[in-house]
């Protein structure tokens, strides 16, 4: 019976090699051992012309003779370290049915050691393949992805960088006609990053991840942007940035779901909505704020007193009500760690001293902190509810 067999997943570290006899399984369409302690595949595996599903670690070595492989139409994870050489990678143009592929890198060394191999071999494995799918499992931050040819991606219908981070957004990813589904997480946001995005034609879904925006902003303008768009994640992992959407921007937008933090005053770089008033199609709105302090499920109207948190969130609630659609509105408090993008850019020293913190540093020009002998930018309102909510047990 097991001759038959087409769908065969391990999932035990236990197990180290593949049973000599899987050769026999003629008819086998899907194969996991992502689970397993395999390090490589034997020469059998190439004769598996039914096989469609191929799910391994990126660890896992392959044998030659991949291209044999006609039916393949789903490979996970291949590191391209494993075939570094051209003669090697000339295999996957003959997997002429290959649509999903989840590719890496394992870098022993910096980027800067490999980056050369590793845009040449990319650009080089895209160019064999008329991929659907795309997902990159990056572990050096800054990669730039200016020098991929759109040519070879213009089927390509889902893109994901998992883990790393790129410099920017390439210029030739407007050019992606096929793309609806976008997972990215930048360094930094510009403007001409949004600029791109928003110009992809069918783009349906987009996961946004980064540190900051230029500047301390992110403008979703009307202008030609996201005409599509029925998904947007965005989160802003550091203090300082403000996002605004523009009206008219995001027209077919559903589901908004936005992370980013409110411990102080000056984390929000100005009082806002966020423009969520102008997301006339709106029908779910999902917002963690990163605080000092954890609360799953968040109401701003039972919070007494009036923080940077509670306003920041009391903006968006009276913004949503005014929505049309009657959106479903969810608030959560994330405890996250308190940094400002502009401190990564400096070299100062922070002194903490009975909970009060002050620079003793450099300070970039025409920057103002607290304890600076220049005029805050802060009005003195603000620098109180900062104040309180220090020292305020939550």
């Amino acid at each position: 019976m097991l001759l038959h067999l087409k769908y065969l997943s391990l999932g035990s570290r236990y197990i180290t090699e593949l049973p000599k006899k899987l050769g026999e399984l003629r008819y086998l369409e899907t194969l996991d051992i992502r689970e397993t302690m395999i390090k490589s595949l034997p020469s059998a595996i190439t004769t598996f012309q039914r096989l469609v599903r191929l799910l391994i670690n990126h660890d896992t070595t392959f044998p030659d003779g991949i291209g044999r492989m006609q039916s393949l139409e789903e490979l996970q994870t291949f590191d391209i370290f494993t075939y570094s050489s051209r003669n090697s990678l000339q295999e996957f143009g003959q997997l002429t049915k290959l649509r999903k592929l989840r590719v890496t890198w394992n870098l022993d060394n910096s980027l800067e050691d490999h980056r050369t191999t590793i845009e040449g071999s990319m650009k080089h494995l895209l160019s064999l393949c008329d991929l659907h799918y795309l997902l990159i499992w990056n572990d050096c931050p800054g990669l730039s992805l200016d020098s991929w040819c759109p040519v070879t991606l213009s089927s390509l219908r889902e893109f994901q960088i998992e883990y790393g981070s790129i410099a920017n957004v390439p210029k030739w990813m407007n050019m992606l006609a096929c793309l609806t589904e976008l997972d990215l997480t930048l360094c930094s946001t510009k403007q001409e990053d949004i600029d791109i995005l928003g110009e992809i034609p069918a783009l349906l879904v987009l996961r946004l991840t980064t540190s900051h925006g230029t500047n301390g902003r992110i403008f979703i303008s009307s202008y030609n942007a996201f005409r599509c768009l029925k998904y947007f994640f965005l989160h802003i992992n550091m203090c300082g940035t403000l996002l605004e959407f523009e009206e008219g921007s995001m027209p077919k937008l559903q589901h908004l779901m936005i992370k980013f933090n409110a411990h102080r005053w000056k984390c929000l770089n100005g009082a806002s909505d966020l423009g969520i008033r102008h997301l006339s199609n709106l029908t779910m709105a999902e917002v963690i704020i990163g605080t000092d302090y954890s609360h799953g499920c968040y109401n701003p109207e039972e919070e007494l007193m009036k923080s940077s948190t509670n306003f920041a969130a009391s903006l968006i609630q009276s913004a949503v009500e005014t929505l049309p659609n009657r959106p479903v509105l969810r608030f959560q408090l994330q405890r996250e760690a308190c940094i400002q993008f502009e401190e990564r850019s400096v070299n100062y020293e922070i002194e903490v001293n009975l909970g009060e913190v002050r620079d003793v540093g450099k300070v970039d020009q025409g920057e103002t902190r607290v304890g600076s002998t220049k005029e805050p930018l802060y009005t003195i309102f603000e620098v109180l509810m900062d104040f309180i909510d220090r020292f305020t047990i939550k």
